[in-house]
C-alpha cells in the first residue's frame, strides 16, 4: 500500500482505514507500505509499480486517460470539499481564472471559490 500523510495535516484526506471499512475487509493491515508527505511522490510510486495507493481522481485524471494507472478495484470513496482563495483583486487575473475554473469542474459539486 501506498501511503499520502501531509506533514501539516491533522489527519490524511484519504487513508486506507477508511477504505478498509467501506469496503469491508477485515484483516487488512492498514498501516503497512510506503509513506510519502508529498502526494506527487506517492503519484509517482503508484505509477512505478509500488504498490496501489488512494489518490484523488481530480490529480490522476490524466494517468488514468492515459493508462499509466488503472482503478483496479472499488469501492471509490467520496471525496471531501476544497477551496480555492485568492484577493478579489486578482479575480480576473489570467492566472487565477483558470485554476479557478479548472477547481469549478471538479465533479459532484465538491468545491466552493471563496474571495
Amino acid at each position: 500500500m501506498i501511503h499520502f500523510r501531509a506533514q501539516a495535516a491533522l489527519s490524511a484526506p484519504i487513508h486506507w482505514a477508511s477504505w478498509q471499512k467501506l469496503a469491508n475487509v477485515p484483516g487488512l493491515d492498514v498501516s503497512a507500505g510506503l509513506v510519502f508527505s508529498d502526494e506527487t511522490h506517492a503519484i509517482s510510486a503508484a505509477i512505478g509499480a509500488q504498490g496501489v495507493a488512494l489518490m484523488s481522481r481530480q490529480l490522476i485524471e490524466d494517468e488514468l486517460r492515459e493508462g499509466r494507472l488503472v482503478q483496479p478495484f472499488g469501492p471509490e470513496m467520496p471525496g471531501k470539499p476544497f477551496h480555492l482563495v485568492y484577493p478579489e483583486s486578482r479575480r480576473d487575473d489570467p492566472t487565477v481564472r483558470a485554476v479557478r475554473e479548472w477547481v469549478m469542474k471538479v465533479p459532484g459539486g465538491l468545491c466552493e471559490v471563496m474571495t
